[in-house]
């Protein structure tokens, strides 16, 4: 398996819930979010040193060409108590034996959120041309409540099985039960996490990377962020913009929006994304076989939701060199053939994805059941192939976080004034975080750069077949010469 596949598999993570308004719609600023509760700013945390060693089994390796090691950095639970319950974060270094020129530390993020990043950084170290990679320490990370830094276990096997049961929200009461479902859910997670419950979200995590900063001795940062990675590195560009000395972020996505506009953009930039996929299919070898595509596959789902796997389409519609599998599998649906079986949610990542997104969620920013009942009918009227789908799915879904405590320091803003300018990367047409959304994100952080790409998908650096392509050049160009490509650059579906 090629790294990119394994880097664009993690920043799929939660692939459903990093999405935005259609492509076709202009961003519209985000509407003001609800007062919260002044919280004093927390002093900064210095951590010891890190000590370096043997990263054992489970970590990635890149190659003779690099030395990889490990450490942990203790940090505080609550940065609000200082000197209160200590945690571990975990951390790796991929430094290149023929290094030179450097430029200090490179943090990496695969995505998510609930993704652990302890291997990318190896995987991108691996994956980058040696004119980038030798410059840098790579440097990733398992944030908070993933993978060695406390991984979040609460969601079990019977819990999975229960909410996938649960009957459609368009049926009388079935909203109502889907979120004393979800409710139950939630009150086993914050039993077994106990305290880490309110302590899970984005903003901690950026604490976090800032007192990794400070415990590698290293006076600025460079970061490198994809989908979800991408809200994380603008929150830290928030809070310490004078620590960034470039950064780079892929596929923005922005956590500060209520729950319901994720889920809104993604039936809307889903049926974007799959007109452009029935344009690709009409003239593909599979083109009689997918002849009038929208009508058929949308009765065909109206007849039987389960005659086709609506994840799997979404999955392979964000992967332009998998629209071809995609065509296979479609033409197997509408011939009458089954979808393989789904495969559930990891339970590991099921449980770190609640337990971030619903820290970043006040119960302002949540759905209820009625908003979440009238919904699924708005959209399945909508978008037939996918709104009903999108919905009634758990893991994430509109009524997860129902019952969650509120979160101690929800990440309120990615205003990066002051920062270095944010390099962001965005596919013109990206069923998970929409174009539209970049250009929203963009403006939000104040000091953001937009490089766009014709290629249709999600997570776009290093997945282009031309490896000195136009999208990879900008960004690689950004981070280690912080030459910004000019104003208005849209890069070719080729590279």
């Amino acid at each position: 398996m090629k790294v990119r596949t394994r880097l664009r598999r993690a920043a799929a993570f939660a692939a459903v819930l990093l999405s935005g308004a259609a492509c076709a719609v202009p961003p519209a600023p985000p509407p003001p979010r609800p007062p919260q509760a002044a919280q004093p700013e927390p002093a900064p945390f210095d951590p010891e040193p890190v000590a370096w060693g043997p990263c054992g089994e489970g970590v990635a390796q890149p190659g003779e060409r690099f030395v990889l090691d490990c450490a942990s950095v203790a940090v505080p639970l609550d940065y609000g108590r200082p000197d209160g319950r200590r945690i571990a974060v975990a951390i790796s270094r991929t430094r290149a034996k023929a290094a030179h020129d450097p430029l200090g530390p490179l943090f990496v993020n695969p995505g998510g959120p609930g993704s652990p990043g302890l291997s990318t950084g190896p995987h991108l170290a691996a994956e980058m041309p040696p004119e980038v990679a030798d410059r840098f320490d790579v440097i990733g990370f398992d944030p908070r409540g993933t993978g060695r830094s406390g991984q979040a276990l609460c969601v079990d096997a019977a819990a999975i099985d229960r909410l996938a049961a649960l009957p459609d929200l368009r049926q009388p009461g079935a909203a109502e039960r889907a979120e004393a479902a979800q409710r139950a859910v939630n009150q086993g997670c914050v039993a077994a996490l106990g305290p880490a419950a309110a302590h899970d979200g984005t903003e901690e995590a950026a604490r976090d990377m800032e007192s990794v900063r400070r415990a590698l001795g290293a006076p600025q940062i460079s970061y490198l962020g994809f989908s979800y990675g991408t809200f994380l590195g603008a929150v830290y560009a928030h809070l310490y913009p004078g620590a960034v000395r470039a950064m780079a972020l892929d596929s923005p996505v922005d956590f500060t929006r209520p729950r319901a506009e994720f889920f809104d953009g993604v039936v809307a930039s889903s049926d974007e994304v799959f007109d452009q996929f029935a344009t690709w299919a009409a003239r593909s070898p599979q083109a009689a076989r997918l002849a009038d595509l929208r009508p058929r596959l949308a009765a065909l789902v109206a007849r039987n939701p389960r005659a086709v796997d609506v994840r799997d389409i979404f999955g392979k519609l964000r992967r332009y060199e998998q629209w071809p599998q995609l065509a296979d599998v479609l033409v197997r649906a509408l011939d009458g053939l089954p979808p393989a079986p789904p495969k559930p949610p990891s339970l590991p990542g099921a449980s770190a994805l609640r337990a971030v997104w619903c820290d970043d969620q006040p119960a302002a920013l949540r759905v209820d059941a009625a908003t979440a009942a009238r919904l699924a009918g708005e959209w399945s009227e909508r978008s037939p192939i996918f709104g009903a789908s999108f919905a009634n799915q758990s893991f994430p879904g509109l009524l997860d976080c129902a019952g969650w405590p509120e979160p101690a320091r929800p990440a309120a803003s990615i205003d990066a004034t002051g920062s270095a300018p944010l390099l962001v990367v965005s596919g013109l047409h990206d069923p998970n975080t929409p174009h539209s959304w970049a250009e929203a994100f963009v403006a939000a952080t104040k000091t953001g750069v937009l490089l766009s790409t014709a290629r249709p998908g999600h997570a776009q650096y290093l997945g282009q077949d031309v490896a000195e392509g136009c999208l990879n050049r900008g960004v690689e160009e950004y981070l280690t010469a912080l030459r910004l490509p000019a104003p208005g650059t849209v890069c070719p579906i080729d590279g």
